[in-house]
C-alpha cells in the first residue's frame, strides 16, 4: 500500500466519547483518497473537488479507537478498476483504526491487491441499500423519524459550492443523539455513550450552499451488542434524497472502553420501534 498521509488526533477532533469523531475520520479519509487517486494514476488533471465528486459509495469499518494525540498514517491501494481502499493506521503500532472501500464513478485504476478481510463488510452487506428509492413521505410512513434539520453554510463547502464530504458524516453524527434518545432518556452520560463500528454511505446528489436538509433515520434490528440503523438525507426544496446510508452502532462503556450488551428490555423497546413494525 502507498503511504500518502501522516498526522495525529487533535483534542478538538474528539467528541463526548473522548475519541476522534467520525466526521474527522471522513475528513482524513477524503485527504487520503485524493492523494491516493493521484498516486494510483486515476485522477490525472482532476482537482480535489472533482475527485471527491466522483465518489459514489463508501463502506467504512471502524476497527479501533483513535484517542487524542494518537499518531496517524494514511494508506491507499486499488482493489478494482474503480475502487480504492483507504486506511487510517496508528503509526506507532501499525494497527488499522479505520478502513474504507471507496467506489468512484468514471475511474480506471490498475488493481494492486485484494480486499483484506478486516476491511470487508461485516454487519452490512454490500449491494443496493434497501430504502434508496423512497421519498421522505414514504420513509416516514415506514417509521423513519426526523433526527436532523438545518441549512448548508458557505464555509462548509468546497470551491464548487458543494458540501464537503466530512460534513455529511458530521450531520449524521450531530443528529444521532435524537435517535439514541428514543431508547435512552439521556443519550450520552459521563459513563456511557453511543459509537459506530460500520457505515455504508451512498452519495446520490450533492447538497450545496444554502440548501435546506432533513435527515430521517430509524432502527432495523439488533444483535447481542449492536444496533442496525438506516438513514436518508433529503434536500428539503427538491425533496430528493442526497445520501442513503445504513450503519451498525453500539452503546459504549466509557470507563472500560468496551461495548455494552443489549438488555432484554431494550430489545423489546427496539422491536416496537423497528421500521415497518406496527405501533
Amino acid at each position: 500500500m502507498h503511504l500518502v498521509y501522516k498526522g495525529s488526533v487533535n483534542r478538538w477532533e474528539c467528541d463526548e466519547n473522548d475519541h476522534m469523531n467520525v466526521r474527522f475520520y471522513s475528513r482524513k479519509l477524503s485527504e487520503i483518497l485524493f492523494c491516493g487517486a493521484r498516486v494510483l494514476g486515476g485522477s490525472t488533471g482532476l482537482g480535489f473537488d472533482e475527485v471527491i465528486g466522483c465518489l459514489s459509495s463508501q463502506h467504512i469499518r471502524y476497527l479501533k479507537e483513535a484517542r487524542v494525540a494518537t499518531p496517524l498514517e494514511g494508506y491507499v491501494a486499488a482493489i478494482s478498476s474503480n475502487q480504492i481502499l483507504t486506511e487510517i493506521r496508528n503509526s506507532s503500532s501499525d494497527e488499522v483504526l479505520c478502513a474504507a472501500v471507496n467506489t468512484l464513478k468514471e475511474f480506471d485504476v490498475k488493481p494492486s491487491q485484494e480486499l483484506p478481510e478486516y476491511a470487508g463488510p461485516r454487519g452490512l452487506a454490500d449491494g443496493d441499500l434497501r430504502f434508496i428509492g423512497n421519498n421522505i413521505q414514504q420513509a416516514k410512513a415506514m417509521g423513519f423519524r426526523t433526527i436532523g434539520k438545518g441549512v448548508i453554510h458557505q464555509d462548509e463547502c468546497m470551491k464548487n459550492g458543494q458540501l464537503q464530504l466530512h460534513h455529511y458524516m458530521g450531520r449524521f453524527s450531530d443528529s444521532m443523539p435524537n435517535l439514541w434518545g428514543e431508547l435512552y432518556p439521556e443519550a450520552t452520560s459521563e459513563t456511557e455513550g453511543g459509537a459506530v463500528v460500520e457505515y455504508r454511505m451512498d452519495y446520490l446528489r450533492p447538497l450545496k450552499v444554502g440548501d435546506r436538509y432533513e435527515l430521517v433515520s430509524g432502527f432495523l434490528g439488533a444483535g447481542a451488542k449492536t444496533i442496525h440503523f438506516a438513514h436518508l438525507l433529503f434536500n428539503c426544496d427538491s425533496q430528493r434524497c442526497c445520501v442513503a446510508s445504513e450503519s451498525i452502532g453500539m452503546r459504549m462503556d466509557l470507563v472500560h472502553r468496551k461495548a455494552v450488551e443489549i438488555s432484554l428490555s431494550l430489545g423489546k423497546t427496539l422491536e416496537r420501534l423497528l421500521i415497518g413494525s406496527k405501533t
